[in-house]
């Protein structure tokens, strides 16, 4: 599943009604909020978008900063500005294999693992 394409973000808009919709759908004006079911997972889903957007729409200056703030893309525009990035699968994978290679040499040094 790649998660700049699927629909899998609760969105809650105008009128209460909540629909699983891409993170582009962000950029559409009858989205209010995100809908998930906790806190904890709404602020999370935040931070994920924050960073989507930082990725995809990173301003060469100011005034490209304020040309963004004053016009939001929209759904079909942002679509198209997060295109270019990889799959958020792949990325995934990379980082789970990271942590199995991060768990081996920990473990062949006969440390603890850290405790979280």
């Amino acid at each position: 599943m790649n998660l700049l394409t699927a629909s899998w973000l609760p969105f809650r808009y105008r009128g209460g009604r909540i629909e699983y919709r891409p993170p582009s759908a962000l950029a559409d004006r009858d989205v209010l909020d995100l809908a998930l079911p906790r806190a904890d997972f709404q602020g999370a889903a935040w931070q994920f978008l924050i960073a989507l957007l930082q990725t995809s729409m990173t301003p060469e200056d100011t005034d490209a900063w304020l040309d963004h703030y004053q016009t939001p893309p929209s759904v079909t525009e942002l679509d198209e500005l997060l295109a270019p990035l990889p799959p958020l699968s792949s990325w995934m994978a990379t980082a789970r294999a990271s942590c199995r290679i991060w768990i081996r040499l920990t473990m062949s040094r006969k440390r603890r693992l850290p405790v979280c």
